[in-house]
């Protein structure tokens, strides 16, 4: 599945094929999951956007990437890290699904994932229909 979520997300933001790696193979099968196979999409959506040698491996750590954890602001006397407006796209578009995720994919009331994010219901779909984010049926 991890090599399949690589190809198809590698495809969906327009970025050069990535190899899984040995050692990111071997971290992703050491993972509990405790979510489903959605978190492992996510995981690895956010390690596409942030990989800086082309390859899926040691660049992240799971459940947080290194670089995602970082501030964007440099230290004094350092370059600030600069993203591509796809690698922007990608983490707004992790952080609406995150956000998706902690209020059970609830748009909209006090405890809905507009809210979380300080923007109007409206705004938050508007987001979503733009990043290709379909809210799961139930079923």
């Amino acid at each position: 599945m991890a090599r399949r979520f690589l190809d198809n997300t590698s495809r969906r933001l327009n970025l050069a094929p990535r190899p899984l790696t040995a050692e990111g193979e071997r971290a992703l099968l050491g993972y509990h999951f405790p979510g489903n196979v959605r978190e492992l999409q996510n995981i690895i959506e956010r390690a596409l956007v942030l990989s800086r040698d082309g390859s899926f491996g040691p660049e992240f750590e799971l459940g947080q990437p290194r670089e995602y954890a970082a501030p964007l602001r440099a230290a004094p006397g350092e370059r600030p890290q600069v993203l591509t407006a796809a690698e922007l796209q990608a983490l707004e578009r992790q952080n609406l699904l995150n956000a998706l995720e902690s209020s059970r994919f609830r748009i909209a009331g006090d405890a809905g994932a507009a809210r979380l994010l300080g923007m109007s219901p409206s705004t938050f779909a508007y987001r979503m229909k733009q990043l290709g984010i379909v809210r799961p049926r139930a079923g």
